[in-house]
């Protein structure tokens, strides 16, 4: 499993994420785990996409991650897409400068949440990932031709985003 950059930088939670057999999230390590038969996990939008404001609720904004389309050419791995709608509905997220800049800057969160009677206490909410079947590279296409991973990438975010859009009020 792979893990944000951040966690390895503290020694007490390096050691425990190690310990449950997570590695840095890289590129490298990723192709790597992938080479050797392993699965491995991403999120493409990362703590941004979970830090956007419920303005933006269900609404997918992934066109500058395009790095796990890059990995699945290069590797000839499947995608298996995840969605979980409903991870929208815990909280409501104000937007705010400060969480922006906080993220910009140390690529932490520091969202401004309200939850369950406008505390931080989460909404209840009935979280169901959906998973869609697996999306093969196109075999034509390397990751360094633009064009082939725009076509691919788009082709992924498209249909994520109609998964989000599908499962929404479910």
């Amino acid at each position: 499993m792979a893990a944000g950059c951040y966690i390895f930088k503290v020694p007490v939670l390096r050691d425990m994420a190690t310990a449950y057999g997570f590695v840095e999230g890289s590129q490298h390590n990723a192709e790597s785990l992938l080479r050797d038969g392993e699965l491995v996990l991403v999120a493409p939008g990362g703590m941004r996409e979970a830090l956007r404001p419920s303005s933006q609720k269900y609404q997918l904004d992934i066109s500058d991650r395009k790095g796990f389309a890059k990995l699945a050419m290069r590797t000839g791995a499947p995608v298996i897409l995840s969605a979980c709608p409903a991870a929208d509905d815990i909280y409501h997220v104000v937007p705010n400068p400060v969480t922006d800049w906080v993220y910009n800057r140390y690529r932490l969160a520091a969202p401004v949440i309200f939850g369950k009677y406008g505390t931080p206490i989460p909404k209840p909410a009935k979280l169901v990932h959906y998973l869609n079947a697996p999306m093969s590279p196109p075999d034509n296409g390397t990751d360094d031709d633009p064009e082939a991973v725009d076509a691919f990438h788009a082709r992924l975010e498209s249909r994520l985003q109609e998964m989000l859009t599908e499962h929404a009020s479910a």
